[in-house]
Formats: C-alpha cells, sequence, structure tokens
C-alpha cells in the first residue's frame, strides 16, 4: 500500500508501530492502518514533529518544533495533555515509572525534562550548555544522554547530574 503524501506532508521521522498501527510523525503526525494503509487520523495541530512517537498504553507521547511537549490519545489523535518546553524538541522520548523524559535544544540553552505522565506537571529540569544529539535512555534508575560535548548520567527520580565524560581526543584518534 502507499498512502497519499500530499494529505501527510513529508517524513521527517522514523515511524513507531503498536497494536497494527504505523504511526509517523513530520509535516503532520499521523496513524496508519498497518495492514491496509489506511489513515486512522491525522493531528490537528499546525506543527512539525522531528522525533519519533513514542507509545505506551495507547498514548503517544511525542515533541515538536512548536516548543510544545504532547501526550495524544493513539486511538484518537486527541490530545491528552501538551506542556511548553520553551524550546524546539528534535528527539524521541522515553517512558519509565510514570514520567516521561525528553531533551530540548537551542542555541544557547538546553534540557532534559521529566514529566508526569498522567497530568503533565514538570517534575524536573536540567540545564546544560551544549544542544542534546541523542534521546534519553533509562537504566537502573539512571537517565543517559549526549549532548554535542558529553556523555551524561541524571539520577531519574530527581534530575541530579550524577557523572559526564567528554571526550578525550589523541594522535591514534579517540579513547
Amino acid at each position: 500500500w502507499v498512502t497519499p503524501s500530499p494529505v501527510l506532508g513529508t517524513n521527517s521521522s522514523s515511524p513507531s508501530v503498536v497494536n497494527n498501527t504505523v504511526y509517523q510523525g513530520g509535516e503532520k503526525l499521523f496513524a496508519l492502518d498497518s495492514e491496509t494503509g489506511l489513515i486512522k487520523w491525522v493531528f490537528k495541530e499546525n506543527t512539525k514533529f522531528i522525533a519519533s512517537p513514542t507509545i505506551v498504553n495507547d498514548v503517544i507521547y511525542i515533541g515538536s518544533q512548536d516548543n510544545y511537549f504532547y501526550a495524544i490519545n493513539a486511538i484518537t489523535g486527541e490530545i491528552k495533555w501538551k506542556v511548553s518546553a520553551q524550546k524546539s524538541i528534535y528527539t524521541s522520548a522515553v517512558v519509565q515509572n510514570d514520567l516521561v523524559y525528553f531533551a530540548t535544544t537551542g542555541s544557547i540553552s538546553n534540557y532534559v525534562n521529566a514529566i508526569n505522565i498522567h497530568n503533565g506537571e514538570i517534575k524536573w529540569t536540567f540545564f546544560h550548555d551544549y544542544p542534546f544529539d541523542s534521546s534519553p535512555i533509562f537504566f537502573n534508575d539512571r537517565l543517559f544522554i549526549a549532548s554535542s560535548r558529553a556523555v551524561m548520567a541524571l539520577d531519574a527520580n530527581t534530575g541530579v547530574l550524577k557523572w559526564k565524560r567528554s571526550p578525550i581526543y589523541i594522535d591514534e584518534g579517540f579513547r
């Protein structure tokens, strides 16, 4: 099957597939039937989604270029909540222990945020000087993320920096 791109615009994220539904971001966020390619819904907000959708318990968690982070009903495409991130979001989110974690990127200020998945309330925010180039990952109560200058481990419950390592370059290469 082929879905008409003039209706949906260009795609700029990787698709996510859950329960026979393909979720795709780009100029629009939309859901397609995985068997037929028929459009189930198209998100109504006028924004662009670069990050890939993260889907947990029939809720899509995704950031956008309009400086908002969204929780969207995966069945209907309706907004559950949205929160101002104050910066564009280019990386995908991770959900763990009733929190969704995501990074924002700006020219001067960059943040990692932890948001309550039930109501969109911000639990904590971590500031960093350099842009985040990766999506966060969760492991052993820590959140790992890379910026353009370092790899960091944050306490997932508090956002406190546990460690930060910058690459060391030597004549023979990276170590």
